[in-house]
Order: structure tokens, then sequence, then C-alpha cells
């Protein structure tokens, strides 16, 4: 009897196995793969009425597997409603991060675009455009080019620099035209000198070919030669004039840094020329960019002058076929004493004159702008290129 209960129980739990579990020739074990999380368990279904039945959830996801969609077995006289299924694991155990596509290798970008497990200047898809140069602490990495309006390579952006800083010291944008041009020249008496002599006495009175003016230098006289003198008008506005370099030239600045070097060492594209460093400021060429490309460099100046109104100046010349008409009377109408152009000394003259002019053809000058600017210009935005 006893023997008989036991098989009887044995039996019975076998079958209840089977039935839960099913034929396990049915059933295959694979290995979870790494990957995303596991989906959650279904709710389980209601029980049947009578004690309260705890319905099984589906196993948890391993790695890329999704939990099973089970749905909780009804208990022997459960509640109502069944409880929910266990869920899958929220992530893949094994492989969180793993990388994902996204192209072709960028090679400036640090990431490994293609998957391939090489990054930027590592990875042989870049080798043809890109290469390893040394780091440079608080420099810009690129090449250095000449003369100014090369163009960068591919890559680069263009960062023009000057040195050796000149300005004319003169305004510009003002225009000079001939207002006017006369003889003149001017007379002065020898008093109690002797003359002719190098001593005058009193004052100097000036004539013209256009007027007559009064005058009274007493008989003894010392007159200045007869030149020409130029009035001018000017117009326009006036500026400072443009500042001019003695070299410019471009240094190409790398648009994207990448990794994919050994430690020390950065990923640019590549150039045919050397590679070089900007730093702001003036600095010593050492280490990797030892090779300095001279004086500091400078982005530009900095320019505080202003100019005022135009202006122009003509001023003395040639007066062709000169003389000089000496009146006895305030009119100059009466008969004059006629004195060469040319500078000399009259002693003594016939009368003591009262008027005089000139006489002659004037020969006009140029005429120059003479406007100078307030304030000062200098150099600014200095930095140092050093290269390999």
């Amino acid at each position: 009897m006893r023997r008989a209960l036991i098989a009887f129980i044995t039996f019975g739990l076998l079958s209840a196995c089977n039935a839960i579990l099913g034929n396990e020739d049915h059933y295959t074990l694979v290995p979870a793969a790494a990957g995303g999380a596991g989906k959650a368990g279904n709710v389980g279904a209601g029980g049947k009425a009578g004690n309260p039945g705890l319905g099984d959830g589906g196993p948890a996801g391993a790695g890329d597997e999704a939990g099973s969609a089970g749905a909780g077995e009804a208990g022997e006289g459960g509640s109502p409603s069944g409880v929910a299924g266990s869920g899958g694991n929220p992530s893949g155990a094994a492989g969180g991060g793993a990388c994902v596509e996204t192209g072709d290798e960028d090679c400036f970008n640090g990431l490994d675009d293609d998957c391939n497990g090489d990054t930027d200047c590592a990875d042989s898809a870049c080798t043809a455009t890109s290469t390893c140069v040394p780091d440079a602490t608080g420099a810009e990495l690129g090449t250095l080019l000449s003369p100014m309006g090369t163009t960068c390579p591919t890559g680069y952006s263009a960062v023009t620099l000057h040195r050796g800083l000149t300005v004319e010291p003169t305004c510009t944008g003002c225009t000079c035209q001939v207002a006017s041009s006369i003889c003149v020249t001017s007379i002065v008496g020898h008093g109690a000198f002797a003359c002719p002599g190098f001593q005058t006495s009193g004052l100097s009175y000036n004539m013209y070919s256009t007027s007559c003016q009064p005058i009274n230098p007493g008989t003894s006289t010392h007159n200045y030669a007869v030149a020409s003198f130029t009035d001018c008008t000017a117009s326009g506005t006036a500026k400072p004039s443009t500042p001019q370099w003695s070299e410019t030239r471009t240094f190409c600045k790398a648009d994207r840094v990448g990794s994919g070097c050994s430690s020390g060492s950065s990923c640019v594209p590549k150039t045919a020329t050397a590679a070089c460093a900007r730093k702001t400021g003036s600095t010593t060429c050492s280490g990797s960019y030892a090779v300095s490309s001279g004086a500091v460099w400078n982005s530009g100046a900095s320019d505080s002058r202003s100019c005022g109104a135009c202006q122009c100046a003509g001023g003395y010349g040639t007066c062709n076929n000169a003389n000089i008409l000496l009146y006895n009377s305030a009119a100059c109408d009466t008969n004059p004493v006629t004195i060469p152009g040319a500078e000399g000394d009259s002693c003594p003259l016939p009368f003591a004159p009262a008027s005089g002019k000139v006489t002659g053809t004037p020969v006009p000058t140029m005429c120059l702008a003479n406007v100078y600017p307030s304030g000062e210009i200098k150099e600014a935005g200095p930095s140092t290129v050093c290269c390999k």
C-alpha cells in the first residue's frame, strides 16, 4: 500500500511537470545575444474564483533577446484577475554601448562612423586625406602659405596675417585745382643805411601784377625777385590714408581636428606644406614646432586717425618777363620808373615812390592737399607662427 502511494505521487508529479513544460523534444536552448533590452512579460490571465492563483510571467530576455510574452497560468481557484508576468531585463546585459554605423568614416569627428574598430586617422579610409601632427597647447594647428591670396587646402580656413606697417602721413580724398596765379614781389627802403647794402629800414611793401598798391619806401630801396604765387581751391572729403604692409601671408587654420593618433598628436587634413601652429602674442618657437616664421604677425591695425576739411596749398613759382613799376602818384597813373624783376638795390630813385605794381606772366605751381590726420594707427592682433 505504501509503495503504491509513492508510485502514484511520483507519477502525478511527472504528469504535472509535463503539463506545464510540455514535451521537452519541442525545445532548443539558444544562448542570448548581447544587446538591447528584453520586453516585459504579459499580464497573467485571470484565475478562477477561489484561492488567489499567481500566474508566472515570461522569462527575462538576456542581451538582444526579448523577454517572452508569457501569459500567467490561471491559478486553481484564483482571483478574478491574474498577477502580472515577470518583465524582461530592461537592458542587454552583455554589450551596452555597442557601435551604431552612421555611414562612411568622417576623418575629423573623433568617432568610428563605419564601425570597423578604427577612428579618424587610424582608419584606412582616411589615409589619403588626413595625417597626424604634434599637438600644440593653446595654439591653432595649420600651415603657413605665401603669397597673399593663396587658396587654402580643403579642410582649412584662411587667416590673413601682416607685418611691417607703413602709412602716408597726409590725408587722402582731396582734390585741388588752381584758382588763380599772379606775379608778386616786395620792396623796402634802406633809410639812413648805405645803398647798396644788406641793411634796410622801415616797412616792407607788397606789390602785385593784378592791382596797384600804395608804398612809401623812400628813394633808396631794396626789392626782392618777382615770383608767381598760385592760389588753390579744395574739394572732396579728407580721410586717413590706407595702411600698407611690407609682408602679407596666409595662415591656413585646420577647420576640424580629429583623433586616431598616438598620444600627443591630432588628426588634421593632409597638406603638401609643413605643419605649423599659431599662438596669440609673441612667443618663442620650440619643441615639435621649432622653426620660426620670423617676427610677430598681426591680424590688422588699430586705427583712431581722423581728418578735417580738405585744404590745398599752391605756393611760389616763376614769373616770366617780370618787371617792377614805381609811381610818384598814389594811383599808378603817371610816368613810372621800371626796375628789373631780379632782386636788387635802387640808389637813389628819381623820386620817392607813392605806389607800385608788377608786370609779367605767372607760371602756376601744382596745388597739393596739405591735410594731416590726428590720432594714431598701430599694429593689432599679434600672433606667432611656428612650423615643423
